[in-house]
């Protein structure tokens, strides 16, 4: 601005008001505030000297260009508007924006600014607010990292005062005007009497508070916060109440779900003090170009060092660190340097007094120029969620072994059960075949009811394997219509003894071949249609497939719907239908039979693929059955090539030579009883009750089948095959056949991995036999294909 001479008027003194005026322009030119006077049209027409100060342009460089092209891009719209409020007449107080230094870089400017009524200029007095700007965007990085964010209530003029985090936590629009009562209804009905009761105490006694209590944001958002706050007094009159707020959401409902097996949820950190100054949440700066490193006075605590007397360096911090930890620590740092992500990390750093500490740290880089400038971040204890974590690991492990030893105990009852169960189901077969009428309808009896003791066993072993996740998902091509097919056919007979019909009902929309699990699939399919069948007298029964295409071209859902017109189910019973060992009806168990374990099993089998499976029903209507779960649209298997099938001919086993190893004798007995009824003859037959006989007998004849037992005393089965195929005395090796009475993957795995060909499952049935000899006659080429 040009300076004003004194008026040189008609008296011997100077005119008072053109001294003061000369003084006021001396003022605005040696003061640190930028002063201006811009035009209507968008130009500067005064500056004071201090704007080539702050901003290196000279004072007729920022006239000769409209003001305009100095703002930073971003700040361009809302300068625009605010100008137009000037030109109306309204002040401006306290509007910033970013205007550009001759060396490139942007200068933050607070403006108070208005327009002369008289000749339409605006005037206005403008401060460098960049460090303060600089201060309060550190802060809020640290709070936007911590996911924590300030309050405070004037308890004089009621105005509540909520930080940008606090409004982001809640979901309400930033500047949002927030009443009393609107913040405390932001809580959840059911712990709002929390907040109100530590309110009202902390008015009264003093007392702080910090509470972990859920919000309902604007959006209807359920969100977990750690809600910290504390009375401040002046002049011993209760004057504010201030504190924090911190999103706690996603670890709260992890530790909720954790918390599923304990009866009461522990709190995942210790109680801090109220404000982010006295607790244990450090904030730190790492400047890269320099390697210094600032910590502020939390880290100090967080750390066990002196403020005032330690002097805080990168390798400082290196030393405290666990040695395990450094090169792990130096690659995460690396790649955040990268810009593969922020840093988030955990490990351990050693005090000065010895003590060991879980940190927990996330930082992000800030970049200049594209490179990595600074980092900053924030570090906080997690000694007790590293405990908690690790008591909750050892709980995990110890469950799991639970679940084994739960598994293979049931295994081996099954196994005890199945030996002496394959015993009577064999002799009464054996029988039956020459009994006279009555008897073989009391034999009848005899096998219907054992069959019903197999249902239990094998329903009992599938529900302890599923729930012990011992059950993986085996998938492969599979032709849905024979699987429906075959599940059909599976209850045909039965159902057409009460009257009834079974009918498949296939969608053209379905592709003939999918990946899928065809036996844990057929396992569904056929406890839904055996249940329909069991609970419907007449009527019609539909098993029903439809398929859903996917977005992605070769993926879809898959869906069963088992329509039956039965007894139907009451609504307040269908909750109950997928419990373990219940029905929906406890009269059912005694008239229809049955474990209860159908459904749940076929319940924990959708689970594990990934699926739905649901139920519709109403008594004397009947009900649906819906079994979803994704699907691969897969490419037909290759057929099997086979020169000549070969079919199981009973003549055809007459001069096979055959060795049963069988430590049981009523085992013994039934399988030698259908080795002879099949064709064979009994001088072509040896018998060997434990692994040693039977590897001796190999030795010293040639056996075209072994059938052999894996449990036996001496050597088991096991052992005894993996002798048999590492001697070199036998010439010609046999097909050996396991007969065993274990159903666990792992164990029939066993028995191809020490050289066993077949393998059967007790109780033996005698066309499972036969399929087993028709197979062991195959030529090796036939074998091999």
């Amino acid at each position: 601005m040009k300076k004003t001479s004194p008026s040189s008027g008609p008296g011997p003194e100077a005119d008072p008001q053109s001294d003061i005026n000369s003084h006021a322009v001396e003022l605005i030119e040696t003061t640190g505030t930028l002063f201006c006077v811009a035009s209507p049209e968008g130009y500067f027409l005064e500056l004071n000297p201090v704007w080539t100060d702050t901003l290196g342009w000279s004072l007729d460089e920022l006239k000769a260009r409209p003001y305009f092209e100095f703002i930073h891009p971003d700040d361009m719209a809302v300068t625009k508007e605010t100008a137009q409020a000037v030109d109306t007449g309204h002040h401006v107080m306290g509007f910033r924006n970013r205007y550009r230094c001759k060396d490139g870089q942007y200068r933050w400017l607070k403006w108070r600014a208005r327009i002369h009524p008289g000749n339409g200029h605006i005037y206005a007095a403008v401060e460098d607010v960049t460090d303060e700007v600089s201060s309060y965007q550190l802060v809020s990085m640290a709070q936007e990292l911590a996911r924590m964010g300030s309050w405070r209530l004037d308890l004089c003029t009621k105005a509540v005062f909520w930080s940008e985090m606090t409004y982001r936590i809640h979901e309400v629009k930033l500047g949002t005007p927030i009443k009393l009562e609107e913040g405390i209804n932001y809580y959840v009905p059911e712990h709002r009497p929390l907040i109100e009761e530590a309110v009202e105490r902390a008015s009264q006694t003093g007392e702080p508070w910090d509470l972990q209590l859920q919000i309902l944001t604007t959006t209807g958002r359920r969100v977990w916060v750690r809600a910290l706050g504390r009375p401040v007094f002046v002049d011993e009159q209760l004057r504010y109440l201030e504190g924090v707020f911190q999103d706690i959401d996603d670890s709260k409902r992890k530790e909720l779900r954790l918390a599923v097996t304990e009866k009461k949820v522990q709190e995942l950190n210790e109680r801090v003090n109220l404000a982010l100054e006295a607790s244990l949440m450090g904030v730190w700066e790492w400047r890269i170009d320099t390697n210094e490193l600032i910590w502020d006075s939390q880290m100090h605590r967080l750390y066990g060092t002196d403020e005032k007397t330690t002097e805080v360096s990168y390798s400082l911090w290196e030393r405290t660190l666990e040695p395990s930890c450094l090169r792990r620590l130096n690659e995460e740092l690396k790649e955040a340097l990268e810009g593969k992500g922020k840093l988030n990390t955990k490990f351990q750093a050693i005090l000065p007094n010895g003590e060991s500490r879980h940190i927990r740290s996330v930082a992000e880089v800030i970049r200049k120029n594209g490179k990595p400038h600074r980092m900053l971040g924030v570090n906080w204890d997690a000694t007790e969620d590293a405990k908690k974590e690790a008591l909750l690991k050892s709980a995990l492990l110890e469950a799991q072994a639970a679940a084994v030893t739960k598994s293979r105990f049931l295994a081996n009852m099954s196994h005890e059960v199945r030996t002496p169960l394959n015993g009577i189901l064999g002799i009464c077969r054996l029988l039956r075949e020459r009994a006279d009428a009555d008897t073989a309808d009391q034999l009848d009896l005899v096998l219907r009811s054992s069959d019903t003791l197999l249902s239990v066993i094998n329903d009992v072993l599938d529900f302890s394997r599923l729930e012990s996740g011992m059950a993986p998902v085996e998938q492969s091509a599979t032709d849905v219509h024979t699987l429906t097919a075959d599940v059909v056919s599976l209850f045909e007979a039965s159902a057409e003894q009460k009257g009834i019909a079974v009918i498949c009902d296939i969608r053209s929309s379905v592709p003939r071949y999918l990946l899928l699990d065809h036996i844990k699939t057929k396992q569904v399919l056929s406890n839904l249609v055996g249940n329909a069948v069991k609970f419907t007298s007449d009527g019609l029964i539909t098993l029903a497939v439809s398929y859903t295409s996917h977005s992605e071209e070769h993926e879809g859902t898959l869906h069963f719907h088992v329509i039956d017109q039965g007894v139907g189910i009451a609504e307040d019973q269908i909750e109950r239908l997928f419990e373990p060992f219940t029905q929906a009806d406890s009269s059912t168990t005694r008239t229809m039979g049955g474990t209860g374990l159908g459904l749940a099993i076929c319940r924990q089998i959708s689970d594990l693929l990934g699926g739905t499976l649901t139920v519709e029903s109403q008594p004397k209507v009947g009900s649906t059955f819906e079994f979803s779960f994704p699907v691969e649209v897969a490419a037909p298997p290759e057929k099997p090539r086979r020169e000549t099938p070969i079919k199981p001919v009973i003549d055809e086993f007459v001069k096979l030579r055959v060795l049963v190893a069988e430590d049981n004798p009523i085992n013994l007995s039934v399988l030698q009883g259908n080795l002879e009824r099949i064709g064979i003859q009994g001088e072509n037959i040896e018998v060997a009750t434990n692994g040693q006989e039977a590897f001796d007998l190999a030795k010293r004849h040639s056996f075209d089948v072994v059938f052999m037992d894996c449990q036996m005393p001496v050597l088991d089965g096991f052992r005894a095959t993996e002798l048999i195929r590492e001697s070199t005395e036998i010439s010609e090796q046999p097909y050996v056949i396991a007969a065993t009475a274990s159903v666990l993957k792992e164990d029939i795995d066993r028995c191809y991995q020490c050289g066993m060909n077949n393998v059967l499952t007790k109780p033996l049935r005698r066309d499972e036999i036969i399929e087993a000899l028709s197979e062991s006659q195959k030529p090796p080429a036939a074998e091999a294909s």
